[in-house]
């Protein structure tokens, strides 16, 4: 057992690999938790920009990330327009219902979504989900609920956290060689590392891909267009994420 959660590192590195979708609260996750005030009576928030690196480095890889909050605050939809999430929901006071409807509309299943919460309001979705989070100073019923709490505080990068774990983790999974087509490969195409001979067709593959997790058809493009050779490496070598 880890000393921050219910799992060990081998199968934190499991739950993590099989995430599609991660959503996240906002108060207390991805800030603080603390409330600042215009005089206007605005409400202000302070969000971590290691936390906006690591979403943007997570939905590199092809996991989806939304934003589930009871908060009203249109600060928010701006910050998640700025991460550039499609995905983000104001004023979600039965969270359960709100996420069961996105993963319906995304086909994912609750298995394959994790949840990071700090407070009781997330409970509903942390016990359905097959990946609860946690951070550091959420509520003690919610570090109960949770598979895994991370070592920072919420704003203080435990997003972050949990991206930089799950990126691994799914990195780690790569396997090869892939059989067959490579446009025929459902998972998205990433890490420079498995294209050891061809170095420059690796960075082309990747920036083709990396915009949009689910390019292949782009990256295949680029790699044939560079020439036959290396797209028998790129077919022999390059590995697929689980």
């Amino acid at each position: 057992m880890s000393v921050r959660g219910k799992l060990s590192g081998t199968e934190l590195t499991a739950a993590l690999r099989g995430v599609a979708l991660l959503t996240l609260d906002v108060d207390g996750v991805l800030t603080d938790g603390g409330l600042y005030y215009a005089e206007d009576g605005s409400e202000l928030r302070r969000f971590n920009v290691k936390d906006g690196m690591g979403i943007k480095r997570l939905r590199a890889v092809g996991v989806e990330v939304a934003i589930l909050t009871a908060s009203t605050t249109p600060a928010i939809h701006r910050r998640a327009e700025r991460l550039g999430l499609a995905h983000c929901y104001l004023g979600a006071t039965d969270k359960l219902a709100v996420l069961e409807a996105l993963a319906g509309d995304l086909g994912i299943g609750l298995a394959r979504i994790a949840h990071m919460g700090d407070d009781l309001n997330d409970l509903p979705i942390l016990t359905r989900v097959g990946c609860p989070l946690t951070v550091a100073d959420a509520v003690p019923e919610v570090v109960d609920a949770a598979c895994f709490v991370t070592r920072r505080g919420g704003g203080q990068g435990a997003v972050r956290e949990v991206c930089d774990l799950t990126v691994a983790a799914r990195r780690s999974a790569m396997v090869a060689p892939m059989k067959g087509d490579p446009l025929s490969w459902p998972m998205p195409l990433a890490a420079a590392s498995y294209l050891p001979r061809r170095p420059d067709t690796v960075s082309v593959i990747w920036r083709a891909s990396s915009a949009s997790a689910f390019e292949p058809v782009k990256a295949v493009s680029m790699a044939r267009a560079i020439g036959s050779s290396s797209l028998r490496s790129f077919g022999a070598g390059f590995c697929q994420l689980a």
